[in-house]
């Protein structure tokens, strides 16, 4: 059976991402002998001080490089690959109960940043964003349930609109995180052509579509959240944040 377009991408990715310990290796190597050869040269040239501190300098970054450029940053990207994924590939479902949360999303001003809520101290999340943000739900990716808003939306790319948020009903989202291996700080970019209303009067945020139908569902998990499932999708993320925040 042939691999799906998707599947098709996430080898390409992995297998361009594939740390590999040899070149480091060898270039630490050779950095070594050679800056043992260029020592050996200066001592007996009787070379200045300046030029032991050059060869210093050579030996300590370009192996520095070599590790991070072949290994270090391949290792990190791994753990990003998801970053990019075809829109609708995950599945929200939404758990309705009698109450939500009663915690509230804090806002940051000055930095334009979210705090997830009823996140166990050092906990670390899977992120889900909407828009060109670095913005959106924290999930835990143990209980694959949705803990908060987090991260940071710069203002710069809001659109000013008046804002009605939809009525929502209490409750919790967990997801479906289908084929993908999920542990910690991954970062899914989801609806990345969407963009981010601002209504300065109310403070409300809308990450994506902000007309809801009637087939939506739309839960709030904490004061001032709502998340917006459409056939188990999640087509939009509503947070109040402050009113008239400045932002062109």
């Amino acid at each position: 059976m042939e691999p799906s377009k998707h599947e098709q991408q996430l080898n390409y990715a992995l297998k361009k991402n594939k740390p590999r310990l040899l070149f480091p290796i060898l270039n630490t190597v050779f950095a070594v002998a050679i800056s043992a050869f260029l020592t050996v040269v200066a001592i007996k040239q009787k070379q200045p001080v300046w030029v032991y501190f050059v060869i210093l300098f050579f030996l300590v970054i370009y192996p520095l490089s070599s590790w991070y450029n072949g290994y270090f940053s391949k290792k990190d990207a791994r753990k990003r690959i998801y970053n990019v994924q075809e829109e609708g590939h995950l599945d929200f479902l939404a758990n309705y109960a009698d109450s939500a949360s009663n915690q509230k999303v804090t806002f940051n001003e000055k930095t334009k940043e979210f705090e997830p809520l009823s996140i166990v101290k050092n906990k670390k999340l899977a992120l889900l964003t909407i828009g060109l943000s670095f913005a959106g739900v924290g999930i835990d990716p143990a209980t694959k349930e949705v803990k908060g808003i987090m991260g940071m939306v710069p203002c710069s790319i809001w659109i000013k609109k008046k804002l009605t948020p939809p009525i929502a009903k209490p409750g919790s989202v967990s997801v479906d995180f289908k084929d993908y291996a999920v542990d910690d700080e991954v970062i899914f970019q989801y609806r990345q052509k969407e963009d981010i209303y601002y209504d300065p009067k109310s403070g409300w945020l809308c990450f994506g579509t902000r007309k809801t139908t009637q087939i939506d569902e739309a839960v709030k998990i904490a004061d001032d959240a709502i998340l917006v499932i459409r056939n188990q999708d999640l087509v939009s993320i509503w947070v109040k944040a402050s009113e008239n925040i400045a932002f062109r």
